[in-house]
């Protein structure tokens, strides 16, 4: 862990994390609605290092705040591109860590992301894990009608691997609920 956790740092600080964008398909049209930034690792010798590997070493060792500010600019750039070669209804989802929304200034931060990158809140979804529940449900409940109040909407990724009930899902009041996959594919 400790070994993984160092590369990690290395690869971080030499740039060697990088997005891909999972498009999101209107069924009806057949046409690329949006995506979904996706945090990937590929080591000096070309190894991939899989999400489910690092990123809670990231989480627990505190170094997802960083990378998650950095994947959010990342994937804002993206979408200010996108806006330039005229996608301006194009929307982006980018996944935001339980470290990342704990921090006390993460609404501001993305608000001024958002503006520095000149893209309308209104194309952009953060996707939480069920996890946040679990923190105070009065505090996450005040932080996401922030984020609501500031036009972006919100998802709950991965539903269903956690212990949230139905009932915290309304306080939440989240805009898309994404069911994990091991419910549709019978795992």
């Amino acid at each position: 862990r400790m070994q993984m956790l160092s590369r990690l740092r290395v690869a971080f600080s030499e740039e060697r994390l990088f997005l891909v964008y999972q498009p999101f398909v209107n069924l009806a049209s057949g046409r690329v609605v949006g995506a979904e930034a996706l945090l990937r690792w590929r080591t000096d010798q070309g190894e991939f290092i899989p999400p489910d590997r690092f990123i809670p070493l990231a989480e627990q060792s505190g170094l997802m705040v960083p990378i998650g500010d950095w994947l959010t600019r990342s994937a804002l750039q993206f979408l200010m591109r996108l806006g330039t070669l005229g996608h301006s209804e194009f929307r982006m989802a980018i996944n935001v860590s339980h470290a990342q929304f704990r921090e006390p200034d993460f609404v501001e931060k993305l608000v001024v992301a958002i503006a520095d990158h000149g893209v309308n809140p209104a194309n952009i979804e953060i996707e939480l894990t069920e996890s946040v529940a679990i923190d105070n449900i009065d505090l996450i409940v005040q932080k996401l009608a922030a984020v609501r109040a500031a036009g972006i909407t919100i998802a709950i990724d991965d539903f269903g691997t956690g212990y949230s009930s139905l009932n915290i899902l309304r306080q939440l009041n989240v805009d898309r609920l994404k069911i994990d996959r091991a419910f549709v594919s019978g795992e």
